[in-house]
């Protein structure tokens, strides 16, 4: 083999290499992006429950105060909320 054969296979071998991280970056950018979102709504999702959790125990902790036939409402109005 001569050196100009040698020479341009590994100049091949680096571009065809190259073009194949190229792919797999621009994938990698979309499941970063991804995850990302993925990571928000559940944040999103577990802030709304525990509101729901402290306006629930709110509600039933100044349902307490009150006579048995005022307790459920503020339950009914916590399980209504949560539809």
């Amino acid at each position: 083999m001569t050196d100009k054969t040698l020479n341009t296979q590994f100049e091949q071998f680096t571009r065809l290499q190259e073009e194949a991280l190229e792919n797999l970056r621009a994938r990698g950018a979309v499941a970063a992006n991804l995850f990302e979102k993925a990571a928000r709504y559940q944040q999103a999702l577990v802030c709304d429950a525990v509101d729901f959790a402290i306006r629930y125990v709110d509600l039933l902790a100044g349902a307490a105060a009150k006579p048995r036939s005022e307790v459920r409402k503020p339950a009914k109005k916590a399980a209504a909320a949560a539809k």
